[in-house]
């Protein structure tokens, strides 16, 4: 539909994928995820998108109201990223979480990313799908307010091309 978004109530509502829908980023060692997001819930940890078993890549809002991206390396070793400003003013906002090896970057809103080069782009060993609106494997964290045109790539994404989600 369209100007539809995915409504989620915070308790039962997720959208799960297949296993299937990260096995070439889990390959290459190269991500990059967006989504839009809504939310006016405070104080909660709560999941836009989780995959491999709850820790492994995961893009939050903190219970500190901030957006949070989460990926863990082959020696089990989480790198995060977070961007110090308040997201749960109940308007709408655009993450990208991206990365390969040595690099790591997240944006809000099209703005500077937060940058990072400790994660050695090598995923720990998970199994499991891609939950949207939970965190996989975990009960708990569920979404509570609205989540749109997620997307998922097997590769890094560019500035430009976080530009481009954004203005689309």
């Amino acid at each position: 539909y369209i100007d539809k978004a995915a409504v989620f109530n915070g308790s039962s509502s997720k959208i799960v994928l297949p296993t299937t829908t990260f096995d070439s980023i889990k390959s290459n060692g190269s991500f990059g995820v967006s989504a839009w997001f809504k939310t006016s819930e405070t104080g909660d940890r709560k999941f836009i998108l989780s995959a491999f078993q709850s820790s492994y890549l995961m893009l939050e809002v903190t219970s500190g109201n901030q957006l949070k991206g989460t990926v863990s390396n082959s020696v089990g070793t989480n790198a995060e990223l977070t961007v110090p400003i308040t997201v749960t003013d109940g308007n709408w906002h655009h993450a990208v979480f991206t990365g390969n090896n040595g690099s790591l970057s997240l944006y809000l809103d099209n703005g500077t990313p937060q940058t990072s080069s400790s994660w050695n782009g090598t995923f720990y060993n998970g199994t499991g799908g891609i939950g949207i609106g939970i965190r996989m494997y975990y009960n708990g964290d569920n979404w509570d307010g609205d989540i749109d045109q997620v997307r998922i790539f097997d590769r890094v994404l560019d500035s430009g091309e976080v530009t481009q989600l954004y203005n689309e």
